[in-house]
């Protein structure tokens, strides 16, 4: 292989590295937008407990309970959590702690989920297909800091790009420029949120369009256009986008 081509491979190996740990940064700023209460986000109803709590719930409310029952009360077990939680448990965390809110308790659990690496994927399979959309919002987060392990979420993750809420369109399109990084679906997505008036979502696809393995027509264009209305921080990476995919 010719030194300069060396050269170029070392750089894009750089750069997308560069890309996993900046997108990380970017959904931990989408985070606090969304449980600040962005527009796409609803407004957080804690649920009404009742005295027919599901199999294994815990409830603060008893309920009613009979003569005889009060003269011999059930004696409770109260239920154990593993000393390792589980991906499950821990997403569970997570929405108790958006709803909350607490972003202290928010940074821990999600550090904790992304630790488990391939292990959440199942977890984030579920909650992706929820129809809860605060659950598909802080799954679509999570997956943004796998994003190397989610292959078998690719389905799901095309299937969202066409999701109403923009946040979750970013944070998947995210994900799939690190696993399918040249698929004209994720391409024509990212191009997308270049338009957004969100300055973070713009960061997102400017980051995320530096693992395409080369560029095209639209992609130049659309770069072109936030060098020169962007902000200058958006100016300046869009332009190192530029160069990094080899623009003239």
């Amino acid at each position: 292989m010719p030194s300069s081509q060396r050269v170029h491979f070392s750089q894009k190996q750089q750069a997308t590295q560069a890309v996993v740990n900046v997108l990380t940064l970017v959904l931990i700023v989408l985070m606090v937008a969304v449980m600040s209460g962005c527009p796409s986000q609803p407004p957080a109803v804690d649920p009404v407990k009742t005295s027919s709590a599901p199999s294994g719930s815990l409830s603060t409310t008893a309920p009613l309970q009979t003569t005889s029952q009060l003269q011999s009360p059930p004696i409770e077990t109260p239920r154990t959590l593993s000393e390792t939680p589980d991906a499950d448990e821990l997403f569970e965390q997570l929405v108790v702690a958006h709803h909350k809110p607490d972003p202290e308790q928010w940074n821990k659990v999600f550090e904790q989920l992304i630790a488990l690496q391939a292990d959440v994927i199942e977890t984030l399979r579920d909650n992706l297909t929820s129809t809860d959309q605060t659950r598909q919002e802080l799954a679509s987060i999570v997956v943004g800091g796998v994003s190397e392990f989610a292959a078998p979420l690719e389905d799901e993750l095309f299937a969202h790009l066409s999701d109403s809420s923009a946040y979750i369109r970013g944070n998947c399109a995210a994900a799939l420029s690190v696993i399918k990084p040249d698929d004209p679906r994720t391409i024509d997505a990212l191009i997308d949120l270049l338009e957004s008036s969100d300055e973070n979502l713009q960061m997102t696809a400017v980051m995320s369009l530096r693992n395409c393995s080369q560029i095209t027509g639209p992609i130049r264009e659309a770069l072109m256009k936030v060098v020169e209305s962007g902000t200058d921080e958006l100016k300046s990476a869009a332009r190192e986008t530029l160069a990094l995919l080899g623009a003239d």
